[in-house]
């Protein structure tokens, strides 16, 4: 129950719901739309279980993904840099920030996130077969320049040299026996 008052200085109790007391509500109803949120509902998080969708930790950043993926959809050539060079100033980065950022994207990131170190085993990245494929180029030929990895392997770019570099040095210590 909230107090409200109104212009004219009535006060009056109003019952209102949170998100969650709405969603429950929805959830007891048996009408056409209710069941269709419903099942929405049930498929987003299905989805979520599977790891399929993702909860988003940053908010601002992912608004700056999407504008970013936006801005991709342009013409190259024509109004792609006066775009990118209003998206720097709007969201306060570096309009060489935007273009690495532009270019992640292009090579399959699904985040903006800059965190290319190991976490348990797992490359923020990439994905498990792109670790694979680059494990298989350092075994194959120890001495490949890292450069050379990341322009080959898709779904690695730039910010993702320190985990080659991290990946290169387990191989190397796993063949000296380290």
């Amino acid at each position: 129950m909230v107090s409200l008052t109104t212009t004219d200085g009535k006060r009056y109790k109003q019952k209102t719901y949170n998100p969650i007391g709405m969603q429950l509500i929805v959830f007891e109803s048996r009408q056409p739309k209710a069941i269709q949120y419903k099942i929405a509902v049930a498929n987003l998080v299905y989805a979520f279980m599977k790891g399929e969708l993702s909860p988003v930790q940053n908010l601002k950043t992912h608004n700056l993904y999407l504008q970013c993926k936006e801005v991709l959809k342009l013409a190259p050539y024509h109004v792609r840099p006066a775009a990118i060079k209003h998206l720097a100033q709007k969201s306060g980065k570096a309009p060489q920030t935007i273009y690495g950022i532009l270019n992640r994207i292009e090579k399959g990131a699904t985040s903006i996130d800059r965190r290319g170190y190991h976490r348990k085993g797992k490359h923020n990245y990439m994905s498990d077969e792109t670790v694979k494929a680059i494990e298989r180029m350092f075994i194959e030929n120890p001495r490949v320049p890292v450069k050379e990895v990341v322009n080959k392997v898709h779904g690695v770019d730039c910010s993702a040299t320190t985990t080659v570099y991290r990946i290169r040095r387990r191989i190397f210590n796993k063949n000296k026996g380290l």
